[in-house]
């Protein structure tokens, strides 16, 4: 019995070229781990996602450092805890950092 067939799924969902997307997109900064994936090469997709999550503490320690707060997006911290998607058009809306974070993300 099948239950759900991802073969048949459908999105209409509009995703720009990761060469259009903002550097810090999921699919932009996973592209390397995805890549390693599809080829089978295991190793490198440790590696690469090493060197991204490393990357990722690293800008986490550099905020708390200087005491910036991470805001997202796409996404809100609701009242009862739970996080919701921002209801806007997510590849038309500007992305938008503050002048802190683009300078430290240099």
């Amino acid at each position: 019995m099948l239950f759900f067939d991802a073969n048949q799924a459908r999105s209409n969902i509009n995703v720009p070229p990761i060469s259009e997307q903002d550097l810090y997109e999921s699919r932009r900064l996973w592209k390397a781990v995805s890549e390693a994936i599809k080829k089978r090469d295991h190793q490198k997709a440790a590696d690469a996602k090493h060197v991204l999550e490393e990357e990722q503490r690293h800008l986490a320690k550099v905020r708390m450092d200087n005491g910036l707060d991470w805001q997202p997006n796409f996404f809100k911290l609701e009242s009862d805890g739970e996080w919701s998607l921002i209801e806007k058009d997510l590849y038309r809306a500007p992305l938008s950092f503050s002048p802190d974070i683009l300078y430290l993300l240099g």
